[in-house]
């Protein structure tokens, strides 16, 4: 609470979004980015949650982080975005998430809501870091194949009888009239 004017019997409260910490206020204090108050009257400030943030001064409530940021700790003021290969499920997050193999974020799009499928006869490495996702797909080389998008394995080796010659593709070509390959993954 607090008092602007000098000889008066009561104290006013102090306005949601703001407080008055100890005795003898003249006026009350905008709470600070980070922190929010709902109620009025009130001697301190509440710290934002995990997952949520305050970006400006006398706010009455905490905002969940959008899609593709993210709040590890409390009392955050801007939520930070994911790095590329990585992404958010929901609003609200505390961390981020790898991209599934057979999707991507990609490296110019930091701070993704989703992860994008690679197209058929593309696939994802395994990374060396699974806390990393992929930020781009790759071809199938010849010889493989991967059948659908979002292939979330690596690519198929050409079965026996059957060859393909170029990359990126999404199925493999019988061999033709009067040849034959007991060979899996042939080019030719």
């Amino acid at each position: 609470k607090f008092q602007p004017d000098a000889g008066q019997e009561e104290c006013d409260p102090c306005a949601a979004g703001k407080f008055a910490a100890g005795e003898g206020n003249t006026t009350c204090t905008d709470c600070p980015a980070g922190t929010t108050q709902a109620d009025s009257g009130e001697d301190a400030c509440d710290p934002c949650a995990a997952g949520r943030h305050a970006p400006s001064t006398g706010m009455t409530a905490c905002l969940d982080c959008a899609l593709g940021t993210y709040a590890a700790g409390t009392a955050t003021v801007d939520c930070a975005e994911c790095e590329a290969g990585q992404y958010t499920p929901a609003g609200g997050a505390t961390g981020c998430m790898p991209c599934p193999r057979g999707r991507i974020a990609p490296t110019s799009a930091h701070g993704q809501p989703r992860c994008i499928a690679c197209a058929a006869g593309q696939y994802t490495p395994v990374s060396a870091d699974a806390s990393k996702g992929a930020t781009a797909c790759s071809d199938c080389a010849a010889g493989s194949f991967s059948a659908t998008e979002a292939w979330d394995q690596d690519c198929a080796p050409c079965a026996a009888g059957t060859y393909q010659k170029a990359t990126g593709q999404s199925a493999c070509a019988d061999c033709p009239r009067g040849t034959s390959s007991s060979a899996l993954g042939r080019t030719t």
